[in-house]
């Protein structure tokens, strides 16, 4: 009855307050045109095939890959690398993508349409049903609604250092330097759908959380580390920081363990079912390892970035020797332009912060979304992680989210102001939040990365083929699209993806190095899916056609599959 009564509520405001509707429509417009074109089979300037956009085909076909075979079986199998079981990966999405297309609906169609617009509505209404609870000031919401749709980062900065204008300044330093914003949250979807979770907890910080709101709390954390370990993480430390400063208010102390022990349990629950710890206890190296200015180093080390020569080899210099000012104003300088590249206007919010934190009259939510921003901080700036090194910059996606709320509190304080320097403030804080959103507009027309007809045409004949684990050329192909459109878990592919789910792979990747010392007749495929552009081609072929142990069983302009008799 509450929701309906509230969606009643939302809708009436939206129809008296238009502009705050077209806020919203036009920020969901600009995220979904990120994806929403990926994923069709169509022609385009004479190029026919699946069309998906550079930036999502990598993680496309893995999550499809994983919806269309891993869980076909149980223990789920890994896609691709035949034979091994799926370890330590948070595969609630594709589950839930499994599950969608088990009614008949593509999986192309449920990861580039529906879950984006799914998303999108949740995200609509639990923005609007925080704002709301905030307050209903229409100029309090839209500053929210703005930063939440709009906030952005700087890396139109770089561009502009590098060319003179901002095209293709969106994704510039992605991922290593720069951070998933609202315009692009569905370069990641997992990320994408926890943050409805946050909106709808950060709703409740503004009263005392019952015992039957912690469980609920406890099962979006069990789905939030479901979807996103970096998320639950940060949720969990969020809800400890949340009770233990209630704690401090009212002195009760057993609400705080009992409540702290529902959040707990449920968050060890989901990295039990979703990661998989054991499997991982025996190796010895540590998830996060220390490594202070990592990856903030790289900013001024590649030259695509703020590269700089003299304070690179000034800095190696100085490391070397002991400590000293020059090179504190070389990690200064550094580390700033790390923070005003991923945080952008929302760093003058800062001011908003420091004037509340000296007068003490940060609120209790204010206080854990401040904590989450220097926790979401810190992580990336110490430490990197095992496999993809730059994976806890996934750590600050969140704190780039978090900050918003200042962002948007210090916007409507400015906004509020009747001085002219103070309105100026304002609209400069806008100016330079809205350039990226307005080139990310490019990626609605695009030219896309594509899988061609003939591939398309293979994979699906390969589909109505019997099981079997696929070998393909080349050897460890960077993505998974062959197990996502063919439905059959590959021999060998996307090393990245393994080295993350923890498969050792290599000593399989040595054999396969040199084609001609291959033994096709001990490798553990039914199908050999051959390129016939790839430069291995006619070693493989030639081996095949000398063996009475496969057949060809598809052909066409690029494309040869031979299967095991």
């Amino acid at each position: 009855m509450s929701i309906l009564k509230d969606s009643k509520e939302m809708m009436l405001y939206l129809k008296t307050h238009l502009l705050i509707f077209l806020i919203i429509l036009t920020g969901s417009f600009v995220a979904l045109s990120f994806i929403i074109p990926n994923g069709d089979i169509n022609c385009l300037n004479g190029a026919c095939g699946l069309h998906i956009g550079e930036w999502h085909f990598h993680d496309a076909m893995w999550h499809i890959a994983l919806a269309e075979i891993a869980f076909k079986t149980f223990p789920f199998i890994n896609p691709i690398y035949s034979g091994a079981l799926l370890h330590g990966y948070n595969f609630l999405l594709d589950i839930i993508i499994f599950a969608i297309s088990k009614t008949g609906i593509s999986a192309f169609f449920i990861f580039f349409k529906l879950l984006p617009i799914t998303t999108s509505l949740l995200f609509a209404y639990f923005s609007l049903y925080y704002a709301l609870k905030e307050s209903k000031k229409p100029l309090f919401v839209g500053s929210l609604l703005f930063f939440l749709y709009f906030g952005a980062s700087m890396t139109y900065i770089l561009t502009f250092y590098h060319h003179g204008d901002i095209d293709s300044s969106v994704l510039r330093g992605f991922p290593v330097v720069s951070s998933i914003q609202p315009g692009t949250v569905f370069l990641n979807i997992q990320f994408a759908l926890t943050l409805p979770i946050f909106l709808y907890m950060l709703s409740f910080f503004k009263k005392k959380v019952s015992l039957k709101q912690a469980v609920i709390f406890g099962v979006l954390l069990f789905i939030c580390t479901g979807l996103k370990f970096y998320g639950g993480v940060l949720m969990l430390l969020m809800l400890y920081l949340y009770e233990f400063l209630t704690l401090l208010q009212e002195k009760k102390p057993l609400p705080f363990f009992i409540k702290s022990s529902i959040y707990t349990l449920f968050l060890i629950t989901s990295v039990i079912f979703f990661y998989d710890p054991f499997y991982h206890s025996n190796i010895s190296v540590p998830l996060f390892s220390f490594s202070p200015f990592a990856m903030i180093h790289t900013l001024i080390e590649t030259p695509k970035l703020f590269y700089n020569e003299k304070l690179v080899l000034a800095r190696y210099y100085l490391y070397a020797r002991k400590f000293s000012p020059r090179l504190l104003a070389i990690e200064t300088y550094t580390y700033l332009l790390f923070l005003v590249i991923n945080y952008g206007s929302r760093l003058l919010s800062l001011i908003y912060i420091l004037k509340k934190a000296v007068t003490r009259k940060l609120t209790k939510e204010e206080i854990v979304l401040l904590f989450a921003v220097i926790i979401a901080t810190l992580i990336p700036t110490l430490f990197v992680q095992k496999g993809v090194w730059f994976n806890t910059m996934q750590f600050l996606y969140y704190g780039v989210f978090f900050m918003n709320f200042f962002a948007a509190k210090f916007l409507f304080e400015l906004l509020q102001s009747r001085r002219v320097t103070v309105l100026v403030l304002a609209v400069i804080m806008i100016a330079l939040t809205i350039p990226n959103s307005i080139e990310q507009l490019r990626f609605a027309y695009l030219p896309q990365k594509i899988v061609p007809t003939d591939d398309i045409k293979a994979l699906q004949f390969l589909k109505n083929s019997k099981p079997g684990a696929v070998f393909s050329i080349p050897v460890a192909e960077g993505t998974a699209y062959i197990a996502a459109l063919s439905a059959h878990p590959m021999y060998l592919a996307s090393t990245q993806i393994l080295d993350n789910t923890g498969v050792d792979f290599k000593e399989r990747l040595a054999k396969l190095k040199n084609a001609s010392d291959v033994n096709i007749e001990k490798l553990q495929v039914k199908y050999f899916y051959l390129h016939k552009k790839d430069p291995d081609f006619y070693v493989y072929t030639i081996k095949i056609q000398s063996s009475l142990h496969f057949k060809k069983i598809y052909e066409n302009a690029d494309i040869v599959i031979y299967s095991r008799i």
